[in-house]
């Protein structure tokens, strides 16, 4: 009889269906895109152009001078194409011009450079993502002495790439 309820306990164990259980994980995942931005407005102002000393403004933050924000979230390099050695006017008049280029991140501004070739390289730092460049440039008096009345214009294009 023991053997028998042995046997009837064993059967009813195979007979009886076991519940399932199970264990998993999902994970999620997020990816912030890499962004710059440039914003602002304004040009580089020269005024009336001496004929008797070299018109110059700094770029960094000078009077005259044209600013640019640039916001960003990862390093970056910033360049100048299309950088005009000559400001034109109507009529195919032209006037010489040394345009230059700076940057200011935490409230110093780096050494202007010539912008043609110029190369900025701005970091992200622990709260800094935001950046300033600044524009000036030179029109020597000797180049004034020889132009003709005009407005004379030019432009340049900023290239912001990762690095």
């Amino acid at each position: 009889m023991f053997r028998k309820s042995m046997l009837m306990a064993a059967v009813a164990l195979i007979a009886v269906p076991a519940f399932a259980s199970g264990q998993s994980q999902v994970s999620a995942t997020a990816t912030v895109g890499n962004f710059s931005q440039v914003t602002g407005a304004g040009d580089v102002d020269f005024g009336t152009l001496s004929r008797v000393t070299d018109n110059v403004i700094d770029a960094a933050g000078g009077a005259g001078a044209a600013e640019r924000t640039v916001d960003f979230n990862h390093n970056i390099r910033v360049t100048f194409t299309n950088v005009p050695t000559e400001l034109t006017a109507a009529g195919g008049l032209s006037l010489p011009v040394s345009l230059t280029c700076a940057s200011q991140m935490g409230g110093v501004w780096s050494t202007p450079v010539a912008c043609d070739g110029a190369q900025l390289d701005l970091d992200v730092g622990t709260s800094l993502t935001t950046a300033t460049l600044g524009f000036g440039g030179t029109i020597t008096a000797a180049a004034v002495q020889n132009a003709a009345a005009a407005t004379y214009t030019g432009t340049l294009d900023i290239v912001v790439t990762a690095r």
